[in-house]
């Protein structure tokens, strides 16, 4: 301890009155508690403290994981404080275990108290990591990863699983076809259908006093005009069918109105030339049965979205442009639908989709709402909102975003891919039972993505190439780093790019590319979490409060149950102090006498010998007591090589001793039987000691230790009243890898808001975080 403060602390704490027993003269106890504390108050570098805070910045969560997968398998299960697979990634693992079907991993686990969401992967037999986000909540975990296998299969008999996606009978069948062209006639150049113009002497016939007029197209080749303007002679709809063995070429606009159905026969085929276009305006729309065509460089536009009425694609449309131009409706395609775009200029026009749709874009801005239940293929995709249906597939290059709740609902085995930019400025719902994937080359960058309420919820899988990850806080972050810090909600998770546990195959139909994983494992860095562990050595009397007397980073192994072996890995960072000062490490959550054995590997010689300073026993851990207490070394000094009176500051900056070489010490503990590893929190007590004459060693620990070791003793009970009474301390435990002020820098200088954490210990749990000074000790 540096001897600085002497100005501050005048009776150095009464050295002579705090001999840890009550000195008395006359009857009268020379202890005064009262000067005692005002020299606390008045030294320590925070008044007002917390007096409900005990000086911890981790706490013990219990993890409750269950997996779903494959019968019999058990999967490993990896807890982290970040994401793990990013290569950006420096999370670390606080915990592992097994679980199966029918095992849950409940398992504790430290935490850093600022620390409110951890990430739960389950690792399947290819070492494929499928991760969750989950919040912390009232110091628990609960996730559940992995959904019952649900291989689909299609029969060529379109045999659908049940879905959501509505569905529309054939409007017709052959026989209705071939029944209607036996009484149609056949359309003539020029004429318009509605009002009889050039054929009204035929609407005198009985026929033509029905709710429907039949016409048709006439064998071969048709390339004239006709229109529908109006209806006369009483009916209520008119009908051209196109029939087989007919081309109706339109070689300019066309266009149809009031109630007009165009019918296309199989083998009927309508050309659309360059430029020109089939308008069907009012209640005017479209049937194309199976083996029907409507092809060409030409445009479909449909407005009013026919008023309702249902457009149905059962052949191929192949075409320019199929444009929905105002009004309300629907087009279901059970065909082949090719077009170069697909155009929507009205809200709540509906395309549901059980063939294949492949578009060059779909401009559906936010007025068209898609069903998907088969196969889709796009460049651009906008939309009002998609349905993917179950067991359905559908690519895009750009998933796009214009503003408006563009939501998606995905089905179970439902496949979304875009392999560009993707919008995910909504929300994604997958399924509650069964799984869908999600899988995107690149999140777009959209601005105010980190703070809206956009997300994907449910059982999907996101599979995302691009996992550029960065910025600590929300305002910050990347669009990876927010899907998994606050996007992915309600069980959704996400892997690597072709790791997903999810099998689409593909039948040539609906499914035409399909997934499957591949066999090659992650490669994902397992790190251990690191604890620095901040002393001030003058306990009980005041120090300097810049916390690098002694200060230790200690690996630990992540936490489990049924665990026979234990390491630690301690590396000396700092020693701060003039004087003699050892460390030690008790474990308080299982009694020596399961203990097998305690071995060192690096660091073992200079331990050994810096035990003959006296200060602990030497042996690999002490024989008094129940308690393991396992000696790390017994002087600090002597480890970095200086012996005698040599007792420089070492690596506290200003005007210490440098260190080049770290000395690491690595502690083994073989046990009898098997226990869950001791938690941070209430089982590892790391602390250092000193020698106070003929006395037991005087023992400096966290404050939630509040007991010496067998050989060791703590201050007076009365100085120990008066210490519990301000809540002062003699030591930190920071889970990271500290950076300790410099020498003689109190740690409120170093760090703002520490006194800010100090006067609630509930707020501004992650002060170490904000560095407000360059005097302090980077690792």
């Amino acid at each position: 301890m540096k001897q600085n403060i002497a100005n501050v602390f005048t009776f150095s704490l009464l050295a002579s009155s705090i001999s840890f027993t009550s000195c008395v003269d006359n009857e009268k106890t020379l202890f005064d508690a009262d000067q005692l504390r005002q020299t606390y108050e008045e030294t320590f570098p925070v008044k007002n403290i917390d007096p409900n805070g005990d000086w911890t910045m981790s706490h013990k969560v219990t993890a409750h994981v269950s997996v779903n997968g494959d019968l019999g398998t058990d999967y490993k299960i990896q807890i982290f404080d970040a994401d793990p697979l990013s290569s950006e990634s420096t999370a670390k693992i606080l915990a592992e275990g097994t679980a199966n079907q029918s095992t849950t991993l409940n398992v504790v686990m430290d935490c850093a108290t600022a620390l409110n969401k951890v990430f739960v992967a389950r690792i399947d037999n290819h070492g494929h990591y499928m991760v969750q986000p989950v919040a912390i909540e009232n110091g628990e975990v609960t996730a559940q990863l992995g959904h019952e296998k649900d291989v689909p299969t299609r029969s060529m008999s379109r045999t659908v699983p049940k879905t959501g996606i509505p569905a529309m009978g054939a409007p017709y069948t052959a026989d209705d076809i071939s029944s209607k062209k036996a009484i149609a006639t056949d359309v003539q150049a020029g004429w318009d259908l509605g009002a009889g113009s050039g054929w009204f002497e035929y609407a005198k016939l009985p026929v033509f006093k029905e709710k429907e007029r039949w016409f048709k197209i006439q064998s071969g080749t048709f390339n004239k005009g006709f229109t529908t303007t109006g209806t006369s002679g009483g009916a209520q709809a008119v009908k051209v069918i196109v029939p087989q063995g007919s081309t109706w070429i339109i070689e300019s606009s066309y266009q149809f109105s009031d109630i007009t159905e165009i019918v296309v026969e199989n083998g009927g085929k309508v050309e659309i030339a360059k430029n020109a276009s089939l308008v069907l305006t009012n209640k005017s729309y479209l049937t194309v049965m199976p083996g029907g065509s409507i092809i060409g460089e030409g445009t479909i536009q449909i407005t009013n979205g026919s008023s309702g009425l249902r457009n149905y694609n059962a052949g191929t449309i192949n075409c320019s442009v199929l444009d929905f131009n105002g009004g309300v409706g629907v087009f279901y395609n059970y065909g082949l639908l090719q077009l170069e775009r697909y155009e929507a200029s009205t809200n709540g026009m509906e395309l549901v989709n059980h063939g294949t749709m492949e578009a060059e874009s779909i401009n559906g801005n936010n007025n068209t709402n898609i069903k998907n239940g088969c196969y889709l293929k796009t460049g651009k995709f906008q939309f009002g909102t998609l349905v993917m249906g179950n067991t359905s597939e559908a690519i895009c290059e750009e998933l796009g975003y214009n503003g408006n709740d563009n939501d998606i609902v995905m089905e179970a085995q439902s496949m979304l891919t875009c392999t560009g930019k993707a919008s995910l400025y909504r929300t994604v719902t997958g399924p509650t039972v069964g799984t869908a994937l999600l899988r995107i080359n690149e999140i777009a960058n959209l601005s105010g993505l980190a703070q809206s309420n956009s997300k994907v919820t449910n059982n999907i899988i996101c599979e995302i190439t691009d996992q550029t990850y960065k910025g600590e806080a929300h305002y910050d972050w990347s669009p990876f780093a927010w899907l998994v810090n606050k996007g992915l909600q309600q069980g959704a998770t996400y892997c690597n790019p072709g790791k997903a546990d999810f099998i689409l195959p593909a039948d040539g139909e609906c499914i035409k590319e399909g997934y499957n994983s591949d066999e090659n494992p992650d490669d994902v860095e397992i790190r251990n979490a690191v604890y620095s562990y901040a002393f001030e050595d003058n306990y009980p009397q005041a120090g300097d409060y810049d916390f690098n007397d002694i200060v230790l980073n200690v690996n630990l192994p992540a936490a489990g149950n049924d665990v026979k072996e234990l390491k630690y890995i301690v590396d000396l960072r700092a020693v701060g102090a003039v004087k003699q000062l050892g460390a030690g490490l008790r474990i308080r959550e299982f009694d020596k006498s399961n203990v097998e054995e305690v071995s060192f590997g690096a660091g073992a010689t200079q331990r050994t010998n810096s035990l003959n300073s006296g200060i602990f026993e030497n042996a690999s851990y002490e024989t008094n007591g129940n308690e393991l207490v396992i000696p790390l070394f017994g002087d600090a000094h002597y480890v970095y090589g200086y012996t005698g009176s040599q007792r420089p500051m070492l690596n506290t900056g200003n005007a210490s001793t440098p260190l080049t070489n770290i000395y690491t010490l690595e502690v083994n503990i073989k046990l009898k039987n098997a226990i869950s590893i001791p938690s941070v929190t209430d089982g590892l007590d790391f602390f250092i000691a000193y020698q106070g004459g003929a006395q037991k060693r005087t023992e400096i620990h966290l404050n939630q230790f509040n007991s010496p070791t067998a050989n060791g003793q703590l201050a007076d009970k009365e100085v120990l009243d008066v210490i519990k009474a301000v809540n002062n301390t003699w030591a930190l435990c920071v889970p990271e890898k500290f950076a300790y002020p410099t020498e003689t820098t109190v740690i409120t200088d170093a760090y703002a808001k520490f006194a800010d954490w100090a006067h609630d210990q509930a707020m501004n749990t992650d002060w170490y975080n904000t560095v407000s000074s360059n005097k302090v000790m980077k690792y």
